[in-house]
């Protein structure tokens, strides 16, 4: 029960694997990654920087919608914290922030986790 052979690519915005019952694939990915440690794949959609797809052994578990005067930018995966998604916020002066957040599976909800630099 786990996710394999996972692929992206990333010049023709193209995800796919294989998961508990079939190969999927996914066109329209900006950015994809592989957490094995949790054994999830999370993809942000090359046509709306504003949603989030988190997919698991099973199919589909969460879309989720980027917090309020921010976009999706890119994603990362580091060994401490696992699968960061890293968001452009607008501030009221209008100034572009960074920040990194996690995605709580649990809450079904993105936990804001520093800034990104």
């Amino acid at each position: 029960m786990s996710i394999r052979n996972f692929r992206f690519r990333e010049n023709e915005q193209f995800a796919s694997w294989i998961d508990e019952k079939t190969a999927v694939s996914l066109g329209d990915v900006r950015r994809a990654v592989f957490d094995a440690d949790q054994d999830l794949v999370v993809a942000i959609g090359a046509s709306s920087a504003a949603t989030l797809k988190v997919y698991g052994p099973q199919g589909l578990l969460m879309e989720l919608e980027a917090p309020d005067n921010s976009d999706f930018q890119y994603l990362l995966s580091d060994k401490n914290r696992g699968t960061l998604v890293v968001c452009s916020e607008k501030n009221s002066k209008g100034d572009v922030l960074d920040w990194y957040y996690k995605i709580d599976l649990l809450n079904r909800s993105l936990v804001k986790d520093g800034r990104s630099y």
